[in-house]
């Protein structure tokens, strides 16, 4: 799957992406990360938050927080970029 840039719009640079070298309000995606995302979510159709975040956060080696998941989920889920 191709992944876009996006602008940074908060604080915290969101799970599966990392700040630009050159433009420090734009977002590169980590294709590894954001795989693993959708990965994640297939996951918790029949896991808990708690299991897949610490998969997640095993198979990666970046924090994340139960919070950030469900955040990041119903983020996606709405459709919102």
């Amino acid at each position: 799957m191709e992944y876009k840039s996006r602008r940074k719009r908060a604080r915290v640079i969101p799970f599966g992406y990392k700040r630009d070298n050159v433009d420090p309000d734009l977002l590169l995606p980590v294709p590894r990360e954001l795989d693993l995302l959708e990965q994640a979510f297939k996951f918790l159709r029949t896991c808990s938050y708690e299991e897949v975040t610490r998969w997640l956060v095993e198979k990666s080696g970046r924090k994340l927080s139960m919070a950030g998941l469900w955040r990041f989920q119903a983020h996606v889920i709405v459709g919102a970029n």
